[in-house]
């Protein structure tokens, strides 16, 4: 990522008084950044509608504020609104959000959308850094894929790879493209590559699930399809993955929960559509299946025909609904166009096959088939279709053959009536779909108003009163219905009127005693409102509906945690984990609750026996480590370390903070060794190469610690980074005149303030104190129109302490220009260093002068948070870093307010980016210290 040089931020900030919104303006901005803070963190939380709602409100106050549009965007991104998405990204940049910010998830607006010719115009490589290049590539190969050019995505996908060696979605991204292409073997390669990068990474798990599930192997893919929802529980494709797969064996309790979390959250998801009529018909309810199929049918036609036309999983899905409805000529066509995107999809053939048998075209069918069972010879449906078909054309030997093969298979079936998996089409997966369609075969056509749809959608919108209308329309035409008193109960919540909403959700409890989302919801009320025993009640209705909801138990575990009722929080994660011996997670809590009550021994013992039987899982294997070490076991901490450190051998981060502990274990050797194998596997990653090199510093190995920064510079001899390395460690070292030799080196390369700033550190540190101010002040003189450079001089003042010339000399050029908004910026920093009064007051003038520039905001929040008020800083600071995110200063100001306010997570992603950014800025030394300190360091 490049940081824009000072003289651009300088120049901006002399034009922006032109430009500048007054008093009343910044009053009302800041409320509105005050909403989009709020919904900032609902967002992260995973509450994408409660985030909307705060957008909304922000963007009423304000509607120019970038933030906002932005988030906005995302949010409508992660419900599957590309649309929506893409408006509220395109006016975000056009209100000054930074470009970087914008790229990634424009890209993936488009691809939800299949607009890959707007992928390939406007997602295009560039001269960003190293990880947005990498995602880049990676939109691109995903949108080759869509389009089936294997080819040209296994290159971008490599592309991406090479670029971000420590990362895991170029490797899924391969993994696709030769699952595409058949090749399993090789893909599961590529995804246990990712998975050895980034085990706790949802989209690896998913890939796993769908690879294990094209190998048939159902317990493999809903083990990982679990691990997958458990990281992230709003991960929509998983939940199809895995609802159809226990549709598939029958379990339609389970994919019930499944079913109604996707149609709640995305209306819009046909595929789920076909699940629950296989559930409804299943259950004796024939009309709703109908109903809910029809549904689907309207929306997938609403869309343009031809977009329809080039989209595979809506030419399945239409053929499918054709078959089901007995529009056989629609239902052929369909499929016929399918099959050509993907020949080898034995679920569409064994579909063809029988509708070519239907019109009597017994050849046809057979031509279809035979490679259908090439695909899948173990499916008795495709034997049976074939032995039909080798009857008509009297090839009665091989008829025998087939009808013979299905029998065998399917001996206690009457006929086979199965021709195409609903569950395996509702994941979005378009090969070896060979599940039952029995359900939805029955329906007849009916149509129905997508009422429930409507309503879920408009909710969405944040169109609350739209969604209640909606309701009441439900109601009208089925009183009884308890969807429709949820919905208008979340619509109330919306709206704030919590107690219509409590209203609303227990009427739909009085109606099904067994709708378990009106008891999440009326235990979500509970909980904001203090009813801590009225929600445990919910929790414990729902268990008492579905005894394995283990998401009611976790919540419930979690309340007794913030009661201190301690053994209650034990006992239900015990039961949790003989419910699902794989939720490591939930055992780890567990465990957490063990030491916290002093319990050593019993913590240790679960984790040894979690160790058994997930000897390979990273969490497992450092839990078990910590828990030695609190033990004072360090031998058996490091062996754990040390098998941590192969379970994880490509991911440079995870290996530096295996080698820590390590460290901790007093394994120095191998704290080493794991440090040398983070930085070969990326030389590009420079926490780690500085780790190693520290490392050596306090093994007092100084002499290594500088071969391996030489070595870092002579392989990037143009990134002056590794002057700057250098000039660090030998500043550490008190070896002043080699820092000043590396500081010279990498100024040379780039004479930028930055390099000449460090320069007169190391040269005043060194008793050059003239050599080092003559070092700025010939920059003055040589360029004496140059307003940034006399900045600098009066920093440099500052730095050495002299802050009254600092002052004199800013206060100088002030009394030129009286309304330069960067000399009262810079005079607002050193008043505050002064304890000067006027600092508050110089900060606002700059900020109500340029409001929108990043300069002025970041002084003026940095001055508040320092002065207390971090709620108000930090709402500036957050418009700072929306228009100069690849300002390391500004990521470590938001990231000290954060921490003020709270919310230390957040601190330490935004400390990570500042200092992965690069380069040396004021604070850099604190900010490292505290990420040090919030990774518990």
């Amino acid at each position: 990522m490049t940081k824009k040089p000072l003289i651009y931020w300088i120049l901006a900030l002399m034009i922006a008084p032109l430009f500048g919104t007054g008093t009343v303006a910044n009053t009302a901005n800041e409320r509105s950044y005050e909403f989009a803070e709020s919904a900032i963190e609902l967002f992260n939380n995973g509450d994408y509608r409660g985030a909307i709602i705060q957008l909304k409100n922000a963007l009423q106050q304000y509607p120019r504020n970038p933030t906002a549009r932005m988030l906005l965007g995302r949010a409508y991104l992660r419900l599957g609104e590309g649309e929506l998405a893409e408006r509220e990204l395109l006016l975000a940049r056009r209100t000054g959000a930074h470009p970087n910010l914008i790229l990634i998830p424009l890209g993936k607006t488009f691809l939800l959308q299949r607009k890959y010719k707007e992928i390939f115009d406007q997602i295009r490589p560039g001269q960003r850094g190293s990880r947005i290049e990498a995602e880049v590539l990676g939109l691109r190969g995903r949108a080759y894929l869509a389009q089936r050019d294997v080819k040209k995505a296994e290159l971008a996908f490599r592309e991406a790879a090479r670029l971000q060696r420590g990362k895991a979605f170029p490797l899924l991204g391969l993994a696709r493209t030769y699952s595409l292409q058949g090749d399993l073997d090789e893909a599961e390669g590529f995804v246990d590559k990712a998975s050895a990068l980034e085990s706790n990474n949802s989209a690896v798990w998913y890939e796993k699930a769908e690879i294990r599930r094209a190998r048939q192997d159902n317990p493999g893919a809903l083990k990982s399809y679990n691990k997958a929802i458990d990281l992230q529980k709003n991960h929509i494709p998983a939940r199809l993955g895995r609802a159809s797969i226990l549709v598939q064996l029958r379990r339609d309790e389970e994919a019930l929960v499944d079913i109604e979390y996707v149609r709640e959250r995305a209306p819009r998801e046909t595929r789920v559509a076909y699940l629950h009529s296989i559930v409804l018909t299943r259950a004796g309810k024939i009309n709703e299946a109908q109903a809910i199929l029809t549904e689907a049918e309207n929306l997938l036609k609403k869309r343009d025909p031809e977009f329809v036309r080039n989209h595979p999983s809506s030419l399945l899905l239409l053929g499918v609904i054709g078959h089901a409805r007995k529009n056989y000529e629609d239902s052929f066509h369909y499929l016929n166009r399918y099959i050509k995107f993907d020949p080898n999809h034995a679920g569409s053939r064994k579909l063809l096959g029988s509708m070519f048998l239907r019109k009597g075209e017994a050849w046809s069918a057979i031509k279809v088939l035979k490679p259908a069972l090439q695909l899948a010879p173990k499916d008795p449906e495709i034997l049976t279709l074939l032995g039909n078909a080798y009857m008509r054309v009297r090839q009665y030997s091989d008829a025998t053959t087939m009808l013979e093969r299905a029998s065998a298979l399917a001996p206690t079936r009457a006929s086979i009536q199965t021709q195409l998996g609903l569950s395996k089409i509702a994941s979005g997966q378009t090969k070896d779909a060979e599940d039952n369609l029995e359900a939805a075969l029955k329906l007849s056509p009916d149509g129905s108003r997508p009422d429930l749809l409507l309503g879920l959608f408009h909710l969405k919108k944040g169109e609350y009163d739209k969604a209640l209308k909606t309701a009441r329309l439900i109601t009208e035409k089925n009183p009884l219905n308890p969807f429709a008193f949820n919905l208008a109960g979340a619509a109330e919540m919306g709206k704030g009127n919590l107690a219509a909403a409590r209203e609303q959700f227990e009427t739909a409890i009085q109606i099904d005693a067994n709708y378990a989302p009106a008891y999440f919801n009326l235990a979500k009320l509970d909980l904001a409102e203090g009813k801590i025993d009225d929600a445990k009640a919910r929790y414990d209705t729902i268990l008492s509906i579905r005894p394995k909801n283990i998401k009611a138990m976790e919540e419930l575990a979690r309340v007794a945690m913030s009661q201190n009722e301690l053994s209650e929080a034990i006992s239900l994660l015990k039961e949790i984990a003989v419910l699902d011996p794989d939720a490591i997670k939930q055992q780890i809590l567990l465990m957490d609750i063990y030491l916290r009550q002093k319990k050593l021994d019993t913590a240790l013992n679960m984790a040894r026996d979690l160790e058994i039987t997930h000897p390979t899982d990273p969490d497992v294997v450092t839990a078990l480590g910590r828990v030695l070490l609190l033990a004072n076991k360090p031998g058996q901490a490091a062996i754990r370390f040390r098998r941590l450190a192969e379970i994880s051998p490509q991911r440079p981060e995870a290996l530096r903070q295996v080698a820590i502990m390590q460290e901790n274990a007093r394994d120095i050797d191998g704290a080493r060794d794991t440090l040398k194998k983070a930085a070969a596997l990326n030389p590009n990653y420079l926490p780690v190469q500085t780790a190693l090199i520290r490392f050596e510093a306090r093994s007092k190995n100084i002499e290594t610690a500088l071969e391996l920064t030489n070595g870092l510079r002579e392989a990037h001899p143009d990134f002056r980074g590794g002057d700057l390395v250098a000039g660090e460690l030998y500043m550490r070292a008190r070896r002043y005149k080699e820092a000043i030799a590396a500081f010279t080196a990498a100024a040379e390369k780039d004479r930028k303030f930055d390099a000449v700033g460090r320069l007169y550190d190391a040269k005043f540190r060194a008793g050059e104190t003239e050599d080092a101010f003559k070092l700025i002040s010939d920059w003055v003189t040589e360029n004496p129109d140059d307003f940034a450079a006399k900045r600098v001089l009066a920093s440099a003042y500052r730095r050495t302490g002299l802050v009254d010339k600092a002052i004199d000399l800013n206060q100088t050029l002030l009394s030129k220009f009286p309304n330069d908004t960067a000399l009262l910026n810079n005079l607002a920093g050193l008043f505050q260093k002064t304890g000067d009064k006027r600092a508050f007051e110089f900060a606002q003038k700059a900020y109500r002068l340029a409001p929108q520039h990043p300069v002025t905001l970041d002084t003026f929040g940095w001055i508040l948070v320092q002065r207390g008020d971090a709620e108000r800083g930090l709402v500036l600071l957050r418009q700072a870093f929306t228009r100069a995110a690849d300002s390391p200063e500004v990521r470590y100001h938001l990231a000290v307010a954060l921490n003020l306010t709270g919310r230390a997570k957040e601190a330490r992603d935004e400390l990570e980016k500042a200092l992965e950014i690069g380069g040396e800025f004021d604070g850099v030394k604190d900010a490292r210290l505290l990420l040090r300190k919030l990774k518990g360091g």
